[in-house]
């Protein structure tokens, strides 16, 4: 029993005594570790280091007239950081993330469309700003960044690196990169748009030159118009139609867009800005080249734009060229009757009644309603039929026809103190009526 006692304080006084070695010999390593963080501290002409316990050590000063600190820490994942962080008071405005922080909510994103940076880096701030910023060296500098982990934000730049780097050549190394980073980030509000011009200049990424010639368009008149100059000459058709937009060079606009390779939206938009913007007999030449185009997409999009500028005196060119085409898509007679519904004029009314007789019901809905919005007296009768003919006309036809029956008596009620109705005998006084035999108009006797 003795024996055994004797063993186990043995033991714990050899295993206190393995310990206290271990301690002593960890900080004796430290306090060597430590002295070469003085070292390298001097070398870098870093003014302090402090210490927070084994493994944490702390060096702050001044390289390049701006604040870096560095800071050793134990990550249980990565093992040993060093953390260096410099101050960059005026790079606020940007953000760089880690790619995986994308997915925190609060900001809005830009993309410079570089893959290097897009698939590796969430940035945020001004996007002008950003691509003022971001020209093909700092994209490259950025894609070439040694450290795993790295952020900028609030004036500073954070990395992380996966080891203590206690090495001065090493240290100094990476904090040179992180010194040139910070420099390049810094950028004066004033010199922008002057930023922005070079880089179109430069870029050649054709998604990034695209995105910096739709930043410069949208800015003021001098800067547009001078940016439109240089992009009327690029090789990217996009850029080439924008800037055509943007110096109103209407003629060769059109010319871009019987181009191959525009993406529908940038079509789209265009189409909108030339229904819109140019001077009448301009765009009535456009209204015609479009419906005679089996176009779907370019078609809806001027003539929505044309409704929604409240062309009205358009509207004759719309009928003339809708009268003219060869083939025009059911959807597109739809976005015909809803314009001259809406434009009306002289034209409009004899169009309408012609679309009555299209095979489509969609189409002839479409010009019912809109008999409702413009019709006069003339196309009562016409609208009269169809609500009796049960065998060729739906329902909804049917009950869309009274419906635009009742809207005309109501303008001409409140318009010209005459009324129409849809009465089996007339007599109410006042009225325009339908009698029993079909076609026949009646008036009756004036007072």
């Amino acid at each position: 029993m003795f024996s055994t006692l004797i063993v186990c304080v043995t033991a714990a006084a050899v295993g206190g005594l393995v310990a206290h070695i271990m301690r002593e010999t960890r900080a004796n390593k430290w306090e060597k570790e430590l002295d070469e963080w003085r070292r390298t501290a001097q070398a870098l002409g870093l003014a302090s280091v402090n210490s927070e316990g084994i493994g944490k050590v702390s060096l702050v000063g001044e390289m390049d007239a701006l604040m870096v600190s560095v800071e050793t820490d134990f990550d249980s994942v990565r093992g040993l950081v060093t953390r260096c962080a410099l101050e960059v008071k005026h790079a606020d405005s940007v953000v760089i993330e880690e790619i995986a922080n994308k997915r925190n909510g609060g900001r809005t994103f830009v993309e410079l469309g570089d893959p290097a940076i897009d698939e590796h880096f969430a940035l945020s701030g001004s996007k002008a700003e950003m691509f003022a910023l971001f020209d093909r060296d700092l994209r490259r500098v950025l894609a070439g960044f040694h450290a795993p982990s790295l952020r900028v934000g609030g004036g500073r730049i954070v990395c992380e690196y996966s080891a203590h780097l206690i090495d001065a050549e090493a240290l100094e190394k990476r904090l040179r990169e992180i010194l040139r980073l910070g420099r390049m980030l810094i950028i004066d509000p004033a010199d922008v748009e002057r930023r922005l011009l070079l880089n179109a200049r430069r870029e050649t990424s054709r998604e990034t030159r695209r995105e910096i010639f739709k930043l410069l368009s949208a800015r003021g008149s001098a800067i547009a118009a001078e940016s439109a100059s240089l992009g009327a000459t690029d090789e990217d058709a996009t850029i080439r139609l924008r800037s055509a937009l943007v110096l109103d060079d209407f003629d060769r606009a059109a010319s871009i867009l019987d181009e191959e390779g525009l993406a529908e939206e940038e079509r789209t938009l265009a189409y909108e800005h030339l229904a819109t913007r140019p001077p009448a007999p301009w765009t009535s030449k456009l209204i015609a080249h479009v419906l005679m185009r089996n176009d779907r997409a370019a078609q809806a999009a001027m003539l929505r734009a044309l409704t929604k500028a409240q062309r009205f005196e358009l509207a004759p060119a719309i009928s003339a060229a809708a009268r003219d085409a060869d083939s025009i898509h059911a959807e597109t007679w739809q976005d015909i009757a809803v314009a001259l519904g809406r434009l009306g004029g002289p034209t409009a009314e004899p169009t309408l009644l012609a679309m009555l007789s299209a095979p489509a019901t969609v189409v002839r809905l479409a010009a019912i309603r809109a008999l409702g919005a413009i019709g006069s007296v003339v196309a009562v009768e016409s609208l009269h039929v169809i609500t009796r003919d049960f065998l060729s006309h739906s329902v909804e036809l049917r009950e869309s026809a009274k419906a635009a029956i009742a809207q005309i008596q109501g303008r001409i009620e409140n318009g010209d103190r005459a009324r129409l109705s849809l009465i089996e005998e007339p007599g109410e006084r006042g009225s325009v009526s339908y009698p029993v035999e079909e076609g026949a108009l009646s008036l009756p006797p004036k007072d």
